[in-house]
């Protein structure tokens, strides 16, 4: 009998069955699913993906080993550590990434004295920027404050108060207390009053933000609303004014005019100048 006979029968037979008896039909249908499912489920075992769909795959025993690689290359100078750390970054780990950031970055300049490596605004900017598309509040809070503050050198408004109001927005962020980070706050703050930012003006916002950075003494904020209070537009001030008066420290009118006794209310909340509070955080957080 020849192939061609023998394939002919085998069509034959298949059409038959299939019209004629259901449980033929089902497991045909059934089976290669069956098989697709299995070789999956052994894909998956033998891959062992380590995250969810869509979301960082680090895990918090990486992380624990990343921030210890972190204060080892920072603290300690150790160059093996800032070696596996880098090797981890350059190889996608967001969290790695993360802290490279924070080793690059100049404002933990004096966190990281015995850094390998010089700061460096930009190489920041590049390890942190996909943590911060992922959503890790400490990467969104390097971007916003080196694209925002003009002294880094990488000043880009609209990008940076677009991190600045993911950052502020974040909801691990206000959990873990990363909205401390006053000096970040102040630039956010100007956002709202600033026609380039691409957000809309909302001199309140930006009023409440400014004076929770007074109340928390840094000394730009201080000498900004005080020094330079005649220099901030009428409506700032007349926020600021509001924003006094309900804190209990103001109790003239709102508006919008510069006097001394708006000076003498933002020195008191201030502290009349004491000394600067710490940053909260030992450590750059995720």
């Amino acid at each position: 009998m020849s192939g061609a006979t023998i394939g002919t029968d085998r069509l034959r037979a298949h059409a038959t069955l299939w019209y004629a008896d259901a449980r033929y039909r089902l497991a045909w249908l059934v089976l290669p699913q069956a098989a697709v499912a299995l070789l999956a489920g052994l894909a998956l075992a033998l891959l062992k993906p380590a995250g969810e769909w869509g979301k960082p795959a680090d895990s918090k025993e990486n992380e624990k080993l990343y921030l210890d690689l972190l204060d080892k290359a920072g603290k300690d100078g150790d160059r093996a550590a800032f070696e596996k750390l880098r090797t981890a970054a350059e190889a996608g780990d967001v969290s790695a990434r993360s802290f490279m950031g924070a080793l690059y970055n100049p404002e933990w300049a004096a966190v990281y004295a015995k850094n390998p490596v010089k700061p460096d605004a930009a190489k920041a900017l590049t390890y942190y920027q996909k943590p911060a598309d992922l959503g890790f509040p400490g990467a969104q809070r390097g971007m916003t404050e080196l694209l925002l503050d003009p002294a880094r050198g990488q000043h880009d408004l609209k990008r940076g108060c677009r991190y600045g109001l993911a950052f502020q927005a974040n909801p691990v962020a206000a959990r873990n207390n990363y909205l401390d980070s006053w000096s970040t706050l102040y630039w956010i703050a100007g956002c709202y009053t600033d026609a380039g930012s691409g957000v809309p003006r909302d001199p309140q916002k930006a009023a409440d933000l400014y004076m929770d950075t007074v109340a928390a003494k840094l000394p730009r904020a201080v000498t900004a609303f005080t020094d330079e209070l005649g220099r901030q537009p009428p409506d700032l001030v007349a926020a600021i004014q509001r924003d006094l008066a309900k804190r209990g420290f103001y109790t003239g009118p709102a508006d919008g005019t510069a006097t001394p006794q708006t000076r003498a209310a933002v020195q008191a909340l201030a502290g009349r100048g004491a000394g600067p509070r710490p940053r909260p955080a030992a450590t750059p957080q995720l």
